[in-house]
């Protein structure tokens, strides 16, 4: 089974989370490559990337790199992967980040989008509160680094799930006291806007403003 799946912008790659709980597994197909006629069986088949403690999250970038989070050897992880070769790079997270639940890269490219639990330093690390953290991509030859810009969305209660909607906008699924909730929380920090939701809305993928699906 495979609790979460993502397919990459151009519709030739798909990347899954599978494996029991404390034992998961990531796993990527080439669809271009399964499409053709008479594909063989392991052309067909998802293949095995590497494998974690966790991994909660995953989300292809316009050059199909593979980005992916959750945790390894008790520490919060992202890692960067290539379509379909290539060893795992994990990349630096601040360290009052203690988890990553969700993340999703931009449609331009240069940003990402995650809920992170985060240590609030009011109170001495001890309470970590549920975010929506803003991101860049740095790219300096070939490094790639992850640059956590800030949090968003300050008036949601319990972030759970993301999409990005436009280039200025993000599709939340807040868990509020009253249920769940659905906002459009832009990037610039403004106030979130509700939308209507479908009780128990547990995820959420969008199309795009051109395209109100989601």
């Amino acid at each position: 089974p495979l609790p979460g799946i993502a397919v990459s912008r151009d519709q030739r790659y798909l990347a899954g989370i599978g494996g029991p709980a404390g034992a998961s597994a990531l796993y990527t197909s080439s669809l271009s490559a399964a499409a053709k006629p008479h594909a063989s069986a392991s052309a067909r088949a998802l293949q095995i990337r590497m494998s974690a403690s966790s991994i909660t999250s995953v989300t292809w970038d316009r050059q199909d790199n593979l980005w992916a989070a959750g945790s390894s050897g008790r520490k919060p992880r992202v890692w960067l992967l290539g379509a379909s070769r290539g060893k795992p790079l994990s990349m630096g997270l601040p360290p009052d980040i203690r988890s990553v639940t969700a993340l999703r890269v931009a449609p331009d490219g240069v940003r990402v989008a995650m809920i992170a639990s985060v240590s609030s330093s009011a109170s001495g690390g001890s309470s970590p509160q549920t975010e929506v953290l803003l991101g860049a991509i740095v790219r300096t030859g070939d490094q790639v680094m992850l640059s956590i810009a800030g949090a968003i969305g300050a008036d949601l209660h319990a972030p759970s799930a993301l999409s990005w909607y436009d280039a200025d906008h993000l599709l939340v699924v807040n868990q509020a006291p009253s249920g769940p909730q659905l906002e459009e929380v832009p990037v610039d920090g403004d106030r979130s806007s509700s939308q209507s939701i479908e009780p128990g809305m547990a995820s959420i993928a969008a199309a795009g403003p051109d395209n109100p699906l989601f």
